[in-house]
């Protein structure tokens, strides 16, 4: 599978299991239409990001394949992310992988990923998780 298709699987999966933070894909890059030329976010932008419901919370995840390089920009998006307190957060698909353990260890370590940040700005572990189960 190439990196488009897991991104789309996982923000399936993420919209059904984390109900507190609604996920979107962002397109990056040049598209063309109507024989001109469209620049679609900055380059560097990660594969996808987050807003929490009710809280307007910011979340950033960039998505990598097993052998897939940095593209230009992505750490400098990254760095920015950390420099503006953005959450940011690299996955990448395990070499020996199924599709399907792939999703299950992402959704895992976004959920990971979530709770410790939604602890640091303040809420303790079980404030995350009541909000977390009461949607």
């Amino acid at each position: 599978m190439i990196e488009v298709d897991y991104t789309n699987l996982l923000i399936k999966r993420l919209c059904r299991e984390i109900k507190t933070i609604r996920f979107f894909k962002r397109n990056t890059g040049i598209i063309p239409i109507d024989g001109r030329y469209f620049h679609a976010s900055t380059p560097g932008m990660c594969d996808l990001y987050g807003i929490g419901i009710g809280t307007a919370m910011h979340y950033e995840i960039e998505v990598k394949n097993v052998k897939t390089l940095w593209r230009p920009g992505q750490r400098e998006w990254r760095d920015l992310c950390v420099v503006n307190g953005w959450p940011w957060l690299l996955i990448r698909v395990s070499e020996g992988e199924t599709p399907e353990q792939t999703l299950s260890r992402w959704v895992a370590e976004i959920k990971s990923f979530v709770l410790l940040i939604r602890v640091s700005e303040g809420e303790t572990p079980g404030q995350t998780m009541a909000a977390r189960t009461e949607k």
